[in-house]
């Protein structure tokens, strides 16, 4: 998928639509990154106020980042880590931590259980470690919602490692704003 690359301003109007529907569902978004490297994080906590919807993001780069999180080896190891199954593992595997950490702290009786969705990004931004079954620019991305549950996808960009990456988050971000009722 070749897009023009992305403006600040384009990926902060679609988080923009985005928060208002996730805070219009109470629902809360968790991010995991690789190829993206928390810019995805950034950009969500650029707009004000995105503390009511966005949860928090993990940035897994390397594979043994990606099993703390809860990624299983041999998912890795059988499929590498770009890969949308290795994607889906680390979309689940947020919202299983975000749930064992609020399972350790607790909730107030009065607080009414927070939704959650998630999504991932891992590929090859290069401009090197592509190869020729997943060449630079391949993104794959998951994203998991309780309305839409858990769904892969696969892209490939074009252009230089800061278009990939810009391109992957405004990719990923728009898809969350169709998942989401």
């Amino acid at each position: 998928m070749t897009l023009k690359h992305p403006t600040e301003a384009q990926i902060l109007e679609t988080i923009k639509q985005l928060s208002t529907k996730l805070m219009a569902n109470k629902t809360h978004l968790l991010s995991v990154e690789s190829c993206t490297g928390g810019g995805l994080g950034y950009y969500c906590t650029s707009a004000a106020g995105s503390s009511l919807w966005y949860a928090g993001g993990h940035i897994t780069y390397s594979n043994k980042s990606k099993m703390n999180l809860g990624v299983p080896s041999n998912l890795l190891d059988n499929y590498g880590a770009v890969s949308e199954n290795t994607a889906l593992a680390m979309a689940e595997a947020a919202i299983t931590h975000n749930h064992n950490s609020e399972q350790q702290v607790g909730n107030s009786q009065n607080e009414s259980p927070l939704q959650y969705c998630s999504l991932s990004i891992t590929g090859v931004a290069g401009p090197d470690g592509g190869s020729v079954d997943k060449p630079v620019g391949t993104v794959c991305f998951a994203w998991i919602t309780p309305e839409a549950g858990a769904i892969a996808a696969t892209e490939l960009f074009t252009g230089s490692r800061h278009s990939i990456r810009e391109e992957a988050i405004l990719y990923s971000l728009t898809k969350m704003v169709k998942l989401i009722a």
